[in-house]
């Protein structure tokens, strides 16, 4: 193996990562953004539970209720608590 052959290799190689990130940069952007937004809505969860001690009005903050947050966002915070409060 010469000298022009690893350089060749290592063009392949590099051309196919720099492929599959450009095929899955959008499935990878959603991924991160459900997370992010997953998380901003778990600290919610937490303040809105730590402001409603009193009323016995609690969301659990859990996988499930993370990942319903991060789909559909804001709503899906409201309407947790909504849930909550006519159980409660």
């Amino acid at each position: 193996m010469t000298y022009s052959d690893n350089i060749t290799e290592y063009m392949i190689v590099g051309l196919c990562i720099a492929a599959f990130f450009i095929i899955f940069s959008g499935l990878l952007k959603r991924i991160v953004k459900i997370a992010l937004r997953a998380a901003a809505g778990l600290l919610g969860v937490y303040v809105l539970n730590t402001l409603l001690t009193g009323s016995g009005i609690a969301v659990g903050i859990n996988l499930i209720n993370g990942l319903f947050i991060g789909i559909f966002g804001f709503p899906a915070l409201a309407g947790l608590y909504i849930i909550q409060f006519f159980i409660k």
